[in-house]
């Protein structure tokens, strides 16, 4: 059972996250145009690996793929390492991100989740570092098979 004292944390939390995002002046990309990221971490000790691709009409391509695990360090976290080839105008890139995610509030039936993540994306043919951010994804959990992820991400 909760005392108060967390409770309260909790919902001043929230409170916070969602004024903040409101307040945004500006979305920022998180990785891409359909990226979109839940509070929810993989099972703990356990790995997956999501690949997809995408291709244009004008023969832009995108392929990626990325690994993740999660392991107990003090808390549970879930570590990604995401890798992307892309072409535009004939021209090819390569990118690699890790991403470190921990859930703060479980997701549940009938209940927000939330969780911070935070990640750094790398641009191999530049050599430098593209991009770095935070992320802190709300979720609510509707169903088992279902929930409404919600996100704010906040720039370095």
């Amino acid at each position: 059972m909760r005392s108060e004292a967390a409770c309260r944390l909790a919902a001043s939390t929230v409170v916070a996250i969602l004024i903040a995002c409101c307040l945004s002046t500006r979305a920022e990309a998180a990785g891409g145009a359909y990226a979109v990221d839940d509070a929810q971490i993989t099972l703990l000790n356990t790995c997956q690996v999501e690949s997809w691709a995408a291709v244009a009409d004008n023969k832009d391509l995108v392929f990626a793929s990325a690994p993740a695990c999660s392991v107990e360090t003090i808390i549970p976290v879930e570590l990604k390492a995401e890798v992307q080839r892309v072409r535009v105008d004939r021209f090819w890139a390569s990118t690699i991100s890790l991403q470190a995610k921990t859930n703060i509030v479980p997701v549940e039936v009938g209940k927000v989740g939330l969780a911070t993540s935070w990640s750094t994306t790398f641009d191999m043919t530049a050599t430098n570092v593209a991009a770095t951010f935070l992320n802190v994804p709300l979720t609510y959990g509707r169903q088992r098979a279902t929930a409404l992820p919600r996100q704010c991400g906040l720039p370095p």
